[in-house]
């Protein structure tokens, strides 16, 4: 059987408007010293952008320690209390202003990453529960409806 773009696989990057290991195209997003640094997966068959599995729990980590973080310090300053330069209340909308602006952003899009894994997971796992059988029978109608590769090989990175 030959590669299946509706097998799971945690490596490859799938397109959760397609439901499916699509071919992508990489866009860098990030250089240094004339390297690229981070590159973005984005579909070719519906243009949205496409995860692997590895990157939704990288960022996902990264962006919950910076929530962390800056919780930690907007608590920390709410509760500092007053000093002889400072009133209290200035330290609380400081301590506010920093959860506000920092932590609820970050919080909300882990919050969004993680419904992103989520959803992958729940793909892959409807996917095991067809068997080999219904993963082959999803591939042959794909085959047969991709228009936008006119004889490309859909599942070669």
């Amino acid at each position: 059987m030959k590669e299946n773009p509706f097998k799971p696989d945690s490596t490859k990057p799938w397109c959760r408007k397609c439901r499916a290991h699509t071919l992508c195209r990489k866009e860098p997003v990030a250089w240094f010293a004339g390297k690229i640094l981070r590159s973005d997966h984005w579909c070719k068959v519906c243009n949205a952008q496409a995860f692997s599995l590895y990157a939704l729990r990288r960022f996902i980590r990264i962006w919950l320690v910076i929530t962390l973080v800056a919780a930690f310090f907007g608590v920390g300053i709410y509760f500092s209390g007053a000093d002889h330069d400072h009133s209290a209340a200035e330290h609380q909308g400081v301590g506010l202003g920093i959860l506000g602006i920092a932590a609820l952003p970050c919080l909300g899009l882990s919050i969004w990453l993680y419904i992103l894994l989520f959803w992958q997971k729940r793909w892959a796992k409807r996917q095991e529960l067809k068997g080999e059988e219904g993963m082959e029978a999803q591939r042959r109608v794909y085959l047969r409806s991709v228009v936008p590769y006119a004889g490309e090989n859909p599942w070669k990175n």
